[in-house]
């Protein structure tokens, strides 16, 4: 029988809540322990929501991926393209204070990948 989308997530995904973020935690087959969290905040032009996943070690930034933006394109949605997002995989996160994760400043979260480059 074909298993629902949700059945496989629930199977590969722990979720936690904390002060309003919600958490994904992988579990199973996937490297256990990452955390994908989603952040949002103003950018230049619009909003703008990414998906940060953080690697089971806490020090280490697994992936970044834009969930959404309507920047200027050619310029800010260029956080859309590969190249820029596969410039942070992997990346340690010693200049990305914990409270960084807790605030909604768009600007700082992605001025301080930036720094990390």
């Amino acid at each position: 029988p074909e298993e629902k989308i949700e059945d496989v997530f629930l199977q590969n995904f722990e979720i936690r809540s904390l002060g309003g973020t919600t958490f994904y935690i992988t579990k199973g087959d996937l490297e256990t322990g990452t955390v994908v969290f989603k952040q949002e905040g103003p950018g230049l032009w619009s909003n703008i929501e990414i998906l940060l996943a953080v690697k089971a070690n806490r020090k280490n930034l697994y992936k970044m991926r834009v969930v959404s933006q309507a920047e200027t394109p050619g310029l800010g949605a260029r956080i859309v393209e590969e190249e820029f997002l596969n410039q942070f995989e992997n990346h340690y996160m010693h200049h990305i204070q914990d409270e960084l994760f807790h605030s909604n400043n768009m600007h700082l979260i992605l001025f301080f990948l930036f720094l990390l480059h």
